[in-house]
């Protein structure tokens, strides 16, 4: 999980970070890029004084505020239904709870609610912590598993995760390629979980844990979702019966955990790479230089000039046809930056 976190922050950095390294390449376009960058930025393309470009970032921030202000809205709504309706459990959830705790080696302050119109068990909040359990009458056993895969959901700080990653693609809202990201976030931080989880047990009990999914996913109505920011025991927002065998053979398969973990170190030594890539190339547009209308004005170019510098220390442009004539050292520093020669004398 951690590498699709990095991805997310790679892209990110990406876009708010445009720097420019002096010794990175430079492809020039002539074709395509200037007849964009003529678009986006020509005040009187689209509304007098207003480019195109001013346009397009109005309705981005516009649209993200839009989605921010709905996400917040929802949570908010979310967090004050649960207040509403929630029941405190009683001392026999506490002490499996105590149990999870001493299971994990990890103490996190996390209180356990019975609420009447939910089907899944999920843990929701970033700051207070609450375990949600629909009124259904869990076994001893299924109740401590469900509580022992929420709480690693928030020892594993995934609410966090669908935070960052929801407020992301929120920002990104018109490109498809943050969504496609997004859109197996759910199973991924189960299977993460799943995985948490089997770590802490033996064989035995994570045969008991996988028919506590199956048991969840019985109770459980695929058509309802969890609220936003919430890690629910099983979600419903794909093809169950392949999220569930994906889940299985993690859990069964756990203790290849070390594969796991060099293809992660792979994958984010290539994402480095790329990223590295990325800052080493610049497209830029180039254009052709406006001819002058000035009286007396000259036209040239790298083709049809050079520079030389004298003994003196001077600099004298020579340009075909013309007297050559003396220009300060900033000018044909700036001149040697478009393509001309100096030339020392």
């Amino acid at each position: 999980m951690f590498t699709i976190v990095l991805l997310y922050l790679f892209c990110a950095a990406r876009v708010f970070l445009p720097l420019e390294f002096p010794h990175a390449y430079i492809i020039n376009d002539q074709t395509v890029y200037p007849h964009i960058y003529q678009a986006l930025t020509n005040d009187d393309g689209f509304v007098k004084g207003i480019s195109l470009l001013h346009v397009l970032c109005v309705i981005w921030i516009g649209v993200f505020g839009v989605l921010l202000i709905r996400y917040i809205h929802n949570y908010y709504k979310a967090s004050k239904s649960i207040e509403q309706y929630a029941e405190i459990c009683g001392e026999h959830v506490q002490h499996l709870v105590d149990e999870v705790k001493r299971i994990v080696k990890k103490d996190i302050d996390v209180s356990v609610f019975i609420v009447d119109n939910i089907d899944t068990p999920f843990g929701f909040g970033m700051f207070r912590k609450k375990i949600l359990l629909p009124r259904i009458d869990y076994s001893e056993e299924e109740l401590l598993y469900i509580l022992l895969h929420e709480y690693i959901h928030f020892a594993n700080r995934d609410i966090f995760v669908k935070l960052l990653v929801s407020l992301f693609c929120m920002i990104f809202w018109w490109d498809p390629v943050a969504h496609l990201l997004k859109q197996d976030l759910e199973q991924t931080l189960e299977i993460k979980c799943d995985l948490s989880v089997a770590k802490c047990l033996n064989m035995e009990e994570r045969a008991c844990y996988l028919r506590t999914i199956i048991s969840t996913l019985k109770h459980s109505n695929l058509q309802n979702t969890p609220p936003c920011a919430a890690t629910a025991f099983f979600n419903g927002n794909g093809n169950a019966e392949v999220e569930v065998k994906e889940r299985f053979r993690a859990v069964m398969n756990c203790n290849k955990g070390k594969v796991y973990q060099v293809a992660n170190t792979l994958i984010m030594c290539v994402f480095v790479l790329f990223l590295c890539l990325s800052y080493s190339i610049i497209p830029q547009p180039i254009f052709d230089a406006p001819e002058s209308t000035e009286q007396d004005a000259v036209d040239f170019d790298p083709s049809s000039s050079y520079i030389i510098q004298d003994k003196n220390g001077g600099y004298w442009l020579y340009v075909d046809s013309v007297e050559p004539f003396s220009i300060p050292e900033n000018e044909a520093e700036f001149y040697q930056q478009t393509g001309i020669q100096i030339v020392k004398g």
